[in-house]
């Protein structure tokens, strides 16, 4: 998915949610049974982790994170009006 989205020209996410603390661990363990899945994938450009599920972080906190800092910048929102 990578290739394709590097020749089309477009982004790829990848939603690491449910394995995303896991997965960089059991890579180190088993370096040939687990592909790249993150930046090292030429095409990724955002990834997504829920740091409630593996991460022990209050329910519903997720993490985002870009390749880089102008794929990022268009995602700043503001609401102050809760």
């Amino acid at each position: 998915m990578g290739r394709i989205a590097v020749e089309r020209g477009i982004g790829l996410h990848v939603d690491c949610c449910l394995g995303g603390f896991i997965l960089p661990f059991a890579k180190m363990l088993r370096k040939n049974n687990i592909p790249d899945f993150d930046f090292r994938v030429p095409g990724v450009s955002s990834m997504s982790m829920d740091t409630h599920k593996y991460g022990y972080a209050l329910k519903g906190a997720s993490v985002v994170l870009y390749k880089s800092k102008e794929l990022r910048h268009s995602q700043y929102f503001c609401y102050a009006d809760w």
